[in-house]
């Protein structure tokens, strides 16, 4: 029984007689919302840091909280680079964490934008600019097809 060719993403080029079969280079687009996705995932790790440091040294007005918000930025950090790993893996479950971590990236962004401190206009504009930029890649022609496949 002649064995059959393994199917190819669109505008994948055919693999020449007796060459492994193998995952195509994700498109720079991909690469670079994976790289948006690990330039978030480390702020909320310093985020998380910082409110750490903050509740050892007896700062926190209530350490159950404070150790709640460790907790739940660095979950939301692994997620993101979970769901990084699994786009550049061609696997398209990763695509919907995403987007929904850049929507309340964005509601996150216009509070701080909207509060009057300097810092915080300044900490909303990255989080705008950073959000939207990975939310625009994530619709973006390549990046569909790169993780549609699985």
């Amino acid at each position: 029984m002649p064995q059959s060719e393994p199917p190819r993403r669109p505008g994948q080029e055919p693999l020449p007689e007796g060459q492994p079969a193998g995952r195509p280079a994700p498109p720079p687009a991909l690469r670079a919302l994976v790289a948006g996705l690990g330039l978030e995932a480390a702020v909320l790790a310093v985020a998380a840091a910082l409110v750490a440091v903050e509740a050892f040294a007896g700062g926190s007005g209530s350490i159950p909280m404070s150790v709640f918000l460790v907790l739940s930025a660095l979950g939301v950090a692994w997620a993101l680079l979970a769901a990084g790993r699994a786009l550049l893996a061609g696997r398209r479950g990763g695509r919907s964490v995403v987007m929904t971590w850049q929507v309340f990236q964005v509601i996150v962004a216009f509070s701080a934008l909207t509060s009057g401190a300097g810092w915080a206009v300044a900490l909303g504009v990255g989080l705008l600019v950073v959000g939207l930029g990975v939310a625009v890649l994530l619709f973006t022609r390549p990046v569909v097809e790169a993780t549609t496949w699985g």
